[in-house]
């Protein structure tokens, strides 16, 4: 059985932390999208440019979300990060680059995208090394921001 949350006294302040984590996955991908997407061989008029970095960032969130409950059910606790505990940013990250090396080798492999010449390339694999970053921190840190955010939520408005 998981673990509940000293801080979380009730579900309706779970969905709350859930929702906080979103908007921090989110925030954090789509400003990593556009910065690296200058990397990429693609040149699209400003109105497909917009539409496409928000939904990629909006996916990767929600991918973030399931590397996020698959680190608590490795660790049976929903709230592992109010504890700071290691293993799940450990598991957050490995699933964060299993899953980013298997959609780059496919997208590679199919043509889906391709890099330009500035992208860093990891060698003997040929795909782009900062969405394989993307993935490996990002959920790391959307996970302590949502935490600390939504910390301060709760002590200034549920005390």
């Amino acid at each position: 059985m998981m673990e509940r949350s000293p801080i979380i006294k009730d579900h309706s302040l779970s969905a709350v932390f859930f929702i906080v984590f979103f908007f921090a996955a989110f925030l954090l991908n789509v400003t990593w999208e556009v910065c690296h997407s200058m990397l990429y061989d693609w040149d699209p008029p400003m109105h497909e440019y917009i539409p496409v970095i928000v939904w990629m960032a909006a996916k990767d969130a929600l991918w973030v979300l399931i590397f996020y409950f698959a680190a608590a059910a490795a660790l049976l606790d929903l709230f592992w990060v109010e504890k700071k505990n290691r293993t799940g940013f450990y598991i957050m990250a490995l699933c964060g680059f299993m899953f980013s090396v298997g959609i780059e080798l496919h997208a590679q492999a199919t043509g889906r995208w391709y890099y330009n010449e500035l992208m860093p390339v990891i060698p003997l694999l040929g795909i782009g090394l900062t969405p394989i970053m993307q993935m490996t921190l990002l959920p790391s840190f959307a996970a302590w921001d949502a935490w600390g955010v939504f910390r301060s939520l709760v002590k200034n408005n549920f005390s």
